[in-house]
């Protein structure tokens, strides 16, 4: 409920502090997808404070605080299929031309073989968008 509260305002800036507090594993998912899609497609900002290790895959960045300094936590990659960040020493990694793709699941994997056409062009796009082409 206090999400939703804190979505209804529309802010630039969301703070959130233990989102997945006490949810179970599904239901703590959605909510940080929720936050990741609100955040692309509204062109918010979210910054979450958590403990918990399972929302790194969602995140475009990870850092953690160590003797008071902020650090990188692992070099993130972006699954072409549903765009979440997966940790590219963790992702299901496959060879795709010239490069290596990185997916958060088999099922991704298997949906982006299956017809890569359709997930080329939104790849090619942020890769023009990011200033890499």
């Amino acid at each position: 409920m206090a999400i939703a509260r804190a979505l209804v305002n529309e802010p630039a800036l969301i703070l959130a502090d233990e989102p997945t507090a006490n949810l179970d594993s599904k239901i703590g998912h959605e909510i940080m997808r929720l936050l990741r899609r609100t955040a692309k497609e509204e062109a918010r900002s979210v910054v979450i404070v958590s403990h918990d290790q399972r929302i790194k895959d969602i995140a475009d960045r990870v850092l953690w605080l160590e003797d008071g300094q902020f650090k990188d936590m692992v070099t993130m990659a972006i699954d072409p299929v549903c765009g979440m960040s997966v940790e590219r020493e963790k992702a299901i990694s496959v060879p795709w031309k010239s490069q290596v793709l990185s997916f958060c699941s088999r099922g991704c994997r298997d949906e982006f073989l299956e017809s890569p056409q359709q997930f080329l062009k939104v790849m090619q796009e942020g890769s023009e968008r990011d200033g890499n082409s």
